[in-house]
């Protein structure tokens, strides 16, 4: 809950200045640095309109979130049409929020029709591998079709289950097998952690099974270390409904352990877009706190020289809102890339899930932008209230008082406007969780106004900035 605390006043702070000089920039080219500001709080959201589709439902044709079912919320319809693995707890520890492949034969057959030929698609899901030296499939389209109209994704082999001596003595990886043509790459796994998996067959004419890219935890994987039959066979996939588990002809023992959150692309996502993804996976999502601020800037100003007199000019002040914060930093994001467009969509709110700043729009995560904030936490941590120590809930409320430095940093974006500053201050965060009724609660985390102060400079210019935030976020949850 502290983490919370941490990340909304980080978020705030950060955007605001951060975002605040980019779209300066932008608009005034090379004016000086206080015209820039000083215009941004005006022209920032009117140049900043235009609508953005969400990048991260842009082509999902299929997600299996895996809440105590196994129904597909992409709005498509593509539910379980059959399902033998078991309900288990998820990477945060909520139970019945993923699926148990315990034996090697349970699998959950879906409605999804698939994705076919050589057209583009990405596949993304989490796995905590209960053994590390079985094969196993995640996800298959056309399991049995072979000659190259397969689509699989694999999990580790070892050579006790090889029955035509084809393959390395001892191999464990992630790869893909398209029933006539196999590729792996060496990477570890963990039995005792979650890890993120992406498969994705890029947008070009007649990929081949070597153009296949596989990511884990939001980096791409390059230590090949098998290839069966011809690298240049192209992709093509038959027809098929998607079925996650089950088992190969060589798969026998142990499954692949727990899977979650499984998401369909008819597209390929790019290298930015599955950091993203990952990034904003990796931490709850609930309850989300939704960030407001108040910044004021104080640039330092040149000196005024009359005859032989020189004085310096008083500090110019600008006052900005979280709208303006919010805006500026979508065009940060655009200019790294992360971003289709140089806005959010018209009712996109900046939000805390966890230790990650992201822009929400409704229930739907759009983008994750920790990317340019830095937080590092001070002693003493202070904690006050009744809590219950059974649960870990707090009976009626608890508060938490710690010293935070928030560092935020643009100046490697192309582009932008070489902005580093810190802040500082002290966060008070207050958590109430009702009473559990068969096992839910609501657990309401808030940030009341705090101040905060900081230092930093742009184009080698210094100022100050005071201002302060709030946050707040109700969610059920569940024990």
């Amino acid at each position: 809950m502290s983490e919370g605390l941490y990340t909304s006043c980080g978020a705030a702070m950060n955007l605001a200045a951060g975002q605040t000089q980019t779209n300066c920039f932008l608009e005034y080219k090379r004016m000086k640095i206080i015209k820039r500001l000083l215009a941004i709080a005006i022209l920032g959201l009117l140049t900043c309109t235009a609508s953005a589709q969400s990048w991260i439902v842009n082509g999902l044709v299929a997600y299996y979130p895996f809440n105590g079912n196994a129904n597909d919320t992409s709005g498509n319809g593509y539910n379980a049409t059959s399902v033998t693995a078991t309900l288990t707890e998820d990477r945060f520890g909520t139970s019945n929020h993923a699926y148990l492949f315990s034996t090697g034969t349970e699998k959950i057959e879906t409605a999804f029709p698939g994705i076919s030929g050589s057209n583009p698609r990405t596949i993304t899901l989490w796995v905590k591998r209960s053994n590390s030296i079985q094969e196993f499939p995640a996800f298959s389209f056309s399991q049995g079709a072979g000659n190259g109209h397969e689509f699989i994704g694999i999990f580790n082999r070892n050579q006790t289950l090889d029955q035509c001596n084809c393959w390395p003595t001892v191999y464990i990886g992630a790869g893909v097998d398209t029933g006539n043509a196999e590729m792996d790459y060496n990477t570890s796994f963990d039995t005792t952690n979650w890890e993120f998996y992406a498969w994705i067959v890029p947008s070009k004419p007649s990929p081949a099974i070597s153009d296949i890219q596989i990511y884990k935890n939001g980096t791409l994987l390059t230590n090949q270390q098998f290839f069966y039959n011809n690298a240049n066979l192209p992709v093509n996939t038959d027809l098929s409904h998607l079925i996650l588990g089950g088992n190969l002809t060589l798969a026998n023992g142990d499954g692949i352990g727990a899977m979650d959150d499984v998401r369909i692309y008819n597209r390929a996502l790019s290298s930015n877009e599955v950091a993203q993804l990952y990034a904003i996976e990796s931490a709850p999502t609930r309850p989300f706190m939704a960030v407001s601020t108040a910044l004021t800037f104080s640039k330092q100003s040149g000196s005024n020289v009359v005859g032989t007199v020189a004085t310096t000019a008083s500090p110019t002040q600008v006052k900005l809102a979280s709208k303006d914060l919010l805006a500026m930093l979508a065009l940060d994001e655009y200019l790294q890339g992360n971003w289709p467009s140089n806005s959010f969509p018209a009712k996109a709110t900046l939000a805390l899930a966890g230790h990650r700043f992201v822009v929400v729009n409704g229930t739907n995560l759009l983008l994750n932008v920790s990317d340019l904030l830095s937080l590092e936490y001070g002693d003493p941590q202070v904690t006050s209230g009744k809590r219950n120590t059974v649960t870990g809930l707090a009976s009626t409320s608890a508060q938490k008082l710690q010293l935070a430095s928030i560092e935020f940093d643009d100046t490697a974006i192309n582009g932008g406007n070489n902005l580093h500053f810190y802040l500082y201050g002290i966060l008070k965060l207050t958590t109430t969780d009702t009473v559990p009724v068969n096992g839910i609660y609501t657990e309401t985390q808030a940030i009341g106004k705090t101040t905060v102060v900081g230092d930093g400079f742009v184009d080698e210019v210094p100022f100050t900035c005071t201002g302060t935030f709030s946050a707040t976020g109700k969610s059920p949850l569940q024990l």
